[in-house]
């Protein structure tokens, strides 16, 4: 029997030149069959299963059959050092250990020991690992047993982690047009850090957000921290981890001092003092969906030309207003038309609002004219 065998980390398979047999002085030929044939080279890989023929280099002698079985060890792979954020997702072992070469993976199912005592897990939880602990990896013991006197191959894996920062959990605002400058971070669930940045960019950690400049969206709050842990060949390491949390911002538009909500499963528009109200009774602010089929508007922003479109209700008409709820233009359909242009190269650059009616009810848009 032969075997695959491991030297300085790397591996040599077997081949005709390990086969040996007596030669009476002659020297010997490898074949792969009991008669007849070509001379195998010494180069030739040992195949599992088979049984090769020897021959005197004269041909004079009956051919020594010889069956192989090639024993191929299954390497746990190299010595390593894993760096880990606690926030990481969970992880077999054998996938953070270095590999002994490319063409030879690490062997999975293995077990984990610490001090000498197996663990009933493979599965590395990064938020439940010590930082620094030093754990022993065994691979399976080879098909045959003929590798290392039977038992696995086995490695050490060192595994730091670094306590990932906290962004908090995703949250959700809903505001008027009219409302005045709120702190996102505020409104994000649990404990979110502070020295974070804001995607899209907003002023400061906080995330101010003014109704009036920014528009309704997802608003995403991100945390890095770098930790250094541990030490390698160059010197100490470190470990960059990141969160995200994301706060969905809805702002209601307020024009002529009225805004839109749904009252009883009908989309209404009532004064801005009575919103509360409203509110207190149940009604939500925005069309309701079911009375109101969304308008959809590009480019936007745009530097005149703004196309509406809606797939499922006619244009009727579109006003066009500024922030102080004056008409700067409107455009009515002679017919029935799902597509509208609309052209504000001649008015100036700012925020404006779109209001598109439909056969089902009436929806306010914001339009931003570069």
């Amino acid at each position: 029997m032969y075997q695959w065998s491991d030297s300085a980390g790397e591996s040599k398979r077997v081949t005709i030149s390990d086969l040996s047999v007596g030669d009476g002085g002659d020297g010997v030929q490898w074949y792969s069959e009991a008669e007849g044939g070509m001379p195998l080279s010494p180069d030739d890989y040992l195949m599992d299963g088979k049984t090769y023929y020897a021959d005197n280099k004269s041909g004079t002698c009956t051919r020594i059959s010889v069956n192989v079985v090639v024993d191929a060890n299954r390497p746990a792979g190299k010595t390593s050092q894993a760096y880990l954020c606690s926030s990481d997702e969970s992880i077999e072992i054998w996938n953070l250990i270095d590999q002994v070469s490319a063409d030879r993976p690490n062997t999975p199912n293995g077990t984990v020991s610490l001090n000498e005592e197996d663990l009933d897990w493979t599965l590395v939880v990064p938020k439940d690992i010590v930082s620094g602990t030093t754990f022993k990896y065994t691979a399976p013991p080879t098909e045959y047993g003929i590798c290392n006197d039977g038992k696995g191959d086995f490695t050490f894996i060192t595994i730091f982690v670094a306590q990932s920062p906290d962004a908090g959990s995703d949250g959700k605002l809903e505001l008027l047009s009219t409302d005045g400058e709120v702190n996102l971070i505020d409104h994000l669930n649990g404990t979110p850090q502070g020295e974070g940045s804001w995607s899209p960019e907003l002023d400061g950690e906080s995330g101010k957000f003014n109704p009036a400049v920014h528009g309704s969206g997802s608003y995403t709050y991100n945390i890095t921290t770098t930790t250094t842990v541990g030490n390698d060949a160059t010197g100490p390491r470190t470990i960059t981890c990141s969160a995200t949390a994301t706060v969905e911002v809805i702002v209601h538009q307020v024009v002529n001092g009225k805004v839109v909500l749904c009252h009883n499963g009908k989309s209404l528009e009532v004064n801005i003092d009575a919103v509360d109200a409203h509110r207190n009774h149940g009604d939500s602010l925005g069309a309701c969906e079911s009375s109101i089929s969304a308008t959809v508007v590009s480019p936007n922003p745009s530097h005149g030309d703004f196309n509406f479109s809606n797939s499922s209700a006619a244009i009727k008409k579109i006003r066009i207003l500024n922030f102080d709820g004056s008409v700067v233009k409107e455009v009515k359909t002679a017919g029935e038309t799902n597509l509208l242009e609309v052209d504000l190269s001649g008015v100036r650059k700012g925020i404006y609002f779109a209001e598109v009616v439909t056969p089902n009810g009436k929806e306010v848009l914001r339009l931003v004219k570069k």
